[in-house]
């Protein structure tokens, strides 16, 4: 949840830029010249170099010690990754430690006293099944285990693969919307406001499905959400040509859906 409330006040934040620019572009000139454009990169590099001047002020004796720090993260983690799935295991894992428990103790019952043969025959039976159940468990964790350590691979390579497409389509999207729609400067900037609140619902709505049907599944399902709609850019293009103005809302909830799913990286 932490996450999801930085990454919210970064898109808050992130909507200030475009903001900005609108105004800008309307005391200027509403149009696509490189002299208003090139007046507003300037701008936006002032406001960067004042906004850069107060990280100087950070003081690293007040940051947390890495052993504290690392020790809430994964408090927090373990928190925030509980649901319904992960509960069923641990039950099912509980009563396998019970049964091997009880077992144990049945044999150490049976060999204290003198029974006669149909107990000893007993006893052999009841420390075989609890063998087994050992063994299972066992086995079961080393699996589990084995499992987890490719986890942080996988993410990295989706996000990889994520990244390149990211970069050879969505920072040509502005050129997209001036030359295919036909939006003007003001109303592509605008576009650009309305993402970051758009994506803050959606983050927020991720984490909390997150807790249903679990961080993977979440992260799969806005992903395959996000790509979906992308895609739907091309294969309805002769409908959009004739609704230009559709691909605006298909562009929003693409971006949303896309990065909604970073806090939960995290």
């Amino acid at each position: 949840s932490y996450y999801n409330y930085l990454f919210i006040c970064y898109l808050c934040a992130s909507a200030a830029g475009p903001l900005v620019s609108i105004v800008l572009f309307q005391t200027l000139g509403d149009e696509w010249d490189l002299y208003y454009l090139r007046i507003i990169i300037y701008v936006g590099l002032g406001i960067m170099m004042v906004n850069s001047s107060f990280m100087m002020f950070f003081d690293d004796d007040k940051a947390l010690a890495e052993e504290e720090e690392e020790e809430e993260t994964s408090s927090n983690n373990d928190n925030n990754s509980s649901n319904a799935e992960t509960e069923q295991e641990d039950c099912n894992d509980n009563n396998k430690e019970e049964d091997a428990t009880f077992a144990t103790t049945e044999i150490g019952q049976l060999t204290s006293n003198e029974e006669p043969d149909s107990n000893t025959v007993l006893s052999s039976t009841i420390k075989a099944e609890a063998t087994t159940t050992t063994t299972e468990i066992s086995s079961s964790s080393l699996l589990q285990t084995s499992r987890r350590r490719w986890i942080p691979y996988l993410l990295f390579f989706q996000g990889f693969i994520m990244s390149i497409g990211s970069g050879m389509t969505v920072k040509f999207f502005p050129l997209f919307f001036k030359d295919e729609v036909g939006m003007s400067p003001s109303q592509v900037q605008i576009i650009y406001v309305l993402v970051p609140f758009v994506m803050a619902i959606c983050s927020t709505l991720c984490s909390r499905i997150s807790g249903v049907f679990g961080r993977v599944q979440t992260i799969l399902l806005f992903s395959t959400l996000g790509v979906s709609l992308l895609y739907s850019m091309v294969f309805c293009k002769s409908f959009l040509d004739v609704h230009p103005f559709l691909l605006v809302p298909i562009y929003v909830l693409r971006t949303a859906f896309m990065n909604a799913s970073y806090p939960l990286q995290e």
